[in-house]
């Protein structure tokens, strides 16, 4: 389950779009990325090897070709995520709500 992402341009990105910024950056176990506002993203990491090293510069350039330079993207590498009670974890959060921008 996922939120839609709102740009500071007025574009609408579905959380599923945000997946493929993912793609191709190991050592990833889970994450989950939190609009903040309109203009950042916080994005939680879970390391899979608390050895290796998460390739963070890749993933902000990822997402920033997903969301634009205009969105500052904040990365926190956490040792878990906490535990959700809802069945389904909502992987893409926003605070942003749609009709107030």
């Amino acid at each position: 389950m996922a939120d839609r992402i709102m740009t500071p341009d007025g574009r609408i990105i579905p959380g599923g779009g945000i997946m493929g910024a993912f793609h191709g950056i190991g050592n990833i176990k889970e994450s989950r990325v939190f609009q903040e506002d309109i203009s950042t993203l916080v994005i939680e990491i879970a390391k899979n090897d608390e050895r290796e090293d998460i390739d963070v510069d890749s993933l902000v350039v990822n997402l920033k070709s997903c969301v634009g330079d205009e969105i500052r993207i904040v990365v926190n590498v956490v040792d878990a995520l906490p535990d959700n009670d809802t069945i389904k974890r909502r992987w893409v959060v926003s605070k942003v709500r749609m009709d107030e921008v």
